[in-house]
């Protein structure tokens, strides 16, 4: 199946309660209908798509052969891209307090505790997201540094949480949506109401055993799909399983695929064609009797080999005041630095992070929100530590516009294609001098590893620990295995360990 930006390429699905169109031999003179959506690429579209639906009778029997020499007109359709109302939208929360909402506000917030970033009550949607809708995540010093939110045309209007609500025309006044009380000016306020208490237990995240909802079926498991039967939100939709040519015989493309709960699908690209410009991939999506767009957590019975492969865990605690300090970070420049000497650091390392050349036709990066957030930086801790980090979230914030603009597929630059091009300037850090960046992404030389290459396999592990100190209970687990804890920079590590009993 074609696959470009990780989702399927199709032109049109079909709105259907079960898969196809019955013509009985008593009602064959009625009228019947098909309703057909557009499909959602997930790409800006050079230009709007134009297809056809192609009808056939073919023959299956002697007793329907009446069928054979009927022709049935093609219907032309004409496909709306509506994924570029969302052209330069994304939510990022970087460097823990900065965060700019899908239409661009930005504000800080530097609060503790869990929250909703992204939520879409359609589904509902809150964590796997078969709308296209992407979330990323970055690392730096084993924090995430940056959380990264694209939406999709499902999301407009609809989604919430920090990160605001999107809309067609990047308009702001509704982004600071309270969870009751709906958009209010208090940025603050508003990103308290998205806290979750330890009495929203069926939002909770970080437990031991998050509830959501709890299934039937025996071990730890997370199961995603629909509950269309409960849910009026949402439907079925079928596609054709293959996509006839102009050429091709219409009886050999009857298979459908009609698992769809939205009109589009994600894949994961696995191999591509010489020029780079077509992927293919396997997608596909598991039919169960009985979906759950919700999750599933059931404890795992010991297996029969008594393995105990298995994560000790603890959940994630406050202390108790935890939700009445307020906290006041220091708001003087300190170790030399100046409000002028921060700002003129920050505009010149953005500036000139990324040839501005390269993507000011493609992509309106929020420059100044940026400088902004890596002053305050500097300003709390008084050097550059997280400057890095912050154009790392400009490089995301372009890299997923770029791979989102289908002009750049088509559009040729040298031995290959104008996005490679471009993207080819885009890898973090410029693979620290030790790497080849391609599509954005760093080759690294065989010494070296991370997403910059800024790691030396050599580098042992550091900050190791085992869980509960050592300490495993039999009345839980075998205890023949344990897990090690730390920053792990390679993915192959030698170590030793001495086992004993008390």
């Amino acid at each position: 199946m074609e696959c470009t930006n990780s989702v399927v390429k199709r032109n049109i699905v079909f709105k259907s309660q079960f898969c196809g169109i019955r013509l009985g031999s008593l009602d064959w003179h009625d009228s019947r209908t098909i309703q057909v959506f557009g499909y959602s690429d997930g790409l800006y579209n050079l230009k709007d798509r134009r297809t056809y639906i192609r009808l056939s009778a073919p023959s299956a029997s002697p007793f329907n052969d009446i069928w054979r020499n009927v022709n049935i007109p093609s219907i032309e359709v004409k496909v709306v891209d509506k994924d570029a109302f969302l052209t330069n939208s994304i939510c990022q929360i970087y460097n823990d307090p900065h965060v700019i909402t899908y239409d661009g506000k930005y504000y800080e917030y530097m609060n503790v505790g869990e929250f909703v970033i992204y939520r879409n009550d359609i589904g509902p949607y809150w964590v796997t997201l078969p709308i296209g809708t992407e979330i990323r995540f970055e690392m730096a010093r084993r924090l995430i540094s940056l959380i990264s939110i694209k939406p999709s045309v499902y999301d407009i209007q609809t989604a919430k949480g920090l990160c605001g609500v999107p809309s067609k025309w990047k308009d702001s006044s509704d982004d600071f949506t309270h969870r009751d009380d709906g958009p209010i000016s208090n940025d603050q306020l508003f990103a308290d109401s998205w806290r979750i208490s330890p009495y929203m237990i069926n939002e909770q995240l970080f437990a031991e055993h998050p509830l959501f909802e709890r299934g039937k079926q025996d071990g730890y498991s997370i199961v995603v799909v629909d509950t269309t039967e409960s849910n009026t939100h949402i439907g079925r939709f079928c596609a054709c399983k293959d996509q006839a040519s102009s050429t091709d015989s219409v009886d050999d493309f009857y298979t459908l695929h009609c698992n769809l709960t939205e009109s589009t699908e994600q894949c994961s690209e696995s191999a591509g064609t010489s020029d780079g410009t077509v992927h293919y991939a396997s997608c596909s999506q598991p039919i169960r009797k009985k979906r759950s767009l919700r999750f599933a957590y059931e404890r795992r019975r010991r297996s029969v080999d008594e393995n105990d492969d298995n994560v000790d865990f603890d959940s994630l605690t406050y202390d108790e005041d935890v939700n009445d300090t307020e906290i006041e970070p220091p708001k003087t420049f300190r170790n030399g630095w100046t409000a002028d000497k921060a700002y003129q650091t920050c505009y010149d390392s953005i500036k000139n992070a990324v040839p501005e050349n390269v993507y000011n036709k493609y992509v309106d990066v929020p420059v100044n929100s940026y400088v902004k957030s890596c002053v305050s930086d500097i300003e709390l801790t008084g050097d550059t530590t997280f400057l890095q980090d912050t154009i790392n979230a400009m490089i995301t914030f372009i890299m997923t516009e770029l791979v989102k603009t289908e002009k750049l597929y088509l559009t040729r630059q040298g031995s290959g294609t104008l996005l490679e091009y471009v993207t080819g300037f885009l890898c973090p850090n410029q693979c620290s001098s030790h790497g080849e960046c391609k599509s954005g992404v760093c080759t690294c030389d065989r010494e070296f590893i991370g997403e910059d290459c800024s790691y030396n396999i050599s580098v042992p592990p550091s900050d190791t620990s085992l869980p509960f100190s050592g300490l495993c209970k039999l009345r839980s687990r075998t205890c023949r295995s344990t897990n090690i804890l730390g920053d792990f920079l390679s993915n192959t590590v030698w170590c030793k360990i001495q086992y004993f009993q008390v």
